[in-house]
């Protein structure tokens, strides 16, 4: 039985899941829209670049999205071992940057299912009010 994206990338989810609510946290204005349009954007890029393709040009986003694409940006280039973090001693941090593009492509989608599904459930701000609760 093949494993659930999910289950198989529960780490990379959830540190993508961090860079969307600390923008929430951080914006009042971020509603799932922003988020669910955040992560279309990412796909998108990353798939051009999977296909060898020049990706779309970037949309300009308000403040509070912007805060959130860079956030997730960030995380998904780390991941895919593109950058590094650092400590509050400023030691760098191994996030394990093994992943592919179609890895990182499969995560985000996923994680759109899920804005998608809980805006859907529980309304414009569904999906941060169930995510909320399960990253610190």
């Amino acid at each position: 039985m093949a494993e659930k994206i999910e289950e198989k990338f529960q780490d990379v989810i959830q540190n993508i899941e961090f860079g969307l609510i600390g923008a929430y946290r951080e914006h009042e204005k971020l509603t799932d829209y922003g988020a669910d349009y955040v992560v279309e954007t990412l796909i998108k890029q990353y798939t051009a670049e999977l296909l060898a393709r020049t990706p779309p040009p970037l949309p300009k986003f308000p403040l509070h999205e912007q805060d959130a694409y860079d956030r997730v940006k960030a995380m998904c280039d780390l991941r895919l071992g593109r950058g590094q973090l650092e400590d509050k001693s400023g030691q760098p941090l191994e996030l394990g940057g093994d992943l592919g593009l179609e890895d990182m492509i499969a995560c985000l989608k996923r994680i759109r299912t899920s804005i998608q599904f809980w805006t859907k459930r529980r309304g414009r701000r569904g999906y941060y009010d169930f995510v909320k609760n399960y990253v610190q």
